[in-house]
């Protein structure tokens, strides 16, 4: 989070599994981001369908800036009961504009899944085999997010 250009840059923060939960509405304010992090808690189900669904009114609703780049960053294993529904759902987030990269945690994932799911297979796709991996994959996505809101 702490890569974030907080001053231009806003976040929300979901959570999901056996149903998904808005842990904090849009905003510049970090330590609020940081707070809903702290609160989710693992374990349940994987419905990714409702957390890209949610997601993207997330982005569109309220004060949305059209002049935005948005971005939707999904971690987890991909492991969901409903792929169609799933697939479904990332092609009407893609279809509104919203680039969606994911990130595969775990030795357990469906990684032919989240490359479909991702905007890109090739550049919006991560896999971390354990947590430890994440700082230097967000460090790279951070990279390649600021080069983009650059060339805009």
């Amino acid at each position: 989070m702490q890569r974030l250009d907080l001053s231009s840059d806003a976040a929300s923060i979901l959570s999901f599994a056996d149903d998904t939960r808005l842990e904090q509405a849009r905003t510049h304010d970090l330590a609020l981001l940081e707070q809903a992090i702290d609160r989710i808690e693992t374990g349940g189900g994987t419905d990714i369908a409702e957390a890209l669904t949610m997601a993207t009114e997330e982005f569109f609703a309220g004060t949305y800036d059209p002049t935005s780049l948005p971005a939707l960053l999904l971690l987890t294993d991909g492991r969901v009961p409903n792929v169609d529904e799933t697939l479904a759902a990332s092609e009407a987030a893609k279809a509104r504009g919203v680039r969606i990269i994911t990130i595969g945690l775990g030795t357990e994932i469906d990684e032919t899944l989240l490359r479909e799911i991702a905007s890109d297979a090739a550049t919006d796709y991560w896999y971390a085999p354990t947590a430890e991996e994440l700082s230097e994959i967000y460090r790279k996505i951070s990279q390649q997010l600021d080069c983009e809101k650059d060339d805009a």
